[in-house]
């Protein structure tokens, strides 16, 4: 006949079962999340149309003429379009604006030859300066 103590024995080995299919399950779901944003930003980039907007300034539209990206090459800063991508990080992956600067940044970098910018969203005519201490060959997404 079972003790007191081989139960919770028992209890506290399934437990440490659950908490490491449980662990399993988040590292493996992490990947695919990465993946997953990728492919988004990806969608959201390829294909676009390049116009020159301004002074050391180009612009990136979607097939609908909604400007996506912005390189801004004069105040080193690589905008993104709040509405279209920097709001679905938000909402769909649940990241915060830290976590998705540091995601556009590693993007752009593993993705692009885009230098010397800091990405930021753009909401409306407001943009939002972040400052932030991490670097990508230049590049540090920032919602505008």
């Amino acid at each position: 006949m079972k003790t007191k103590e081989d139960y919770i024995k028992e209890i506290k080995q399934m437990a440490d079962e659950a908490i490491k299919k449980i662990e399993k399950v988040y590292a493996d779901s992490k990947p695919n999340k990465n993946k997953e944003m990728s492919d988004f930003l990806f969608s959201m980039f390829f294909p676009t149309e390049m116009r020159n907007t301004g002074e050391k300034e180009f612009t990136f539209y979607n097939k609908k003429d909604e400007w996506m990206f912005q390189q801004d090459y004069k105040n080193s800063l690589l905008r993104i379009s709040y509405d279209r991508i920097w709001k679905v990080f938000e909402d769909q992956f649940d990241l915060n604006d830290n976590q998705i600067r540091n995601f556009i940044a590693a993007w752009v970098e593993t993705n692009t030859n885009w230098q010397g910018l800091t990405p930021k969203a753009k909401i409306g005519t407001n943009i939002l300066l972040v400052e932030t201490n991490t670097n990508w060959q230049g590049l540090t997404p920032n919602k505008i």
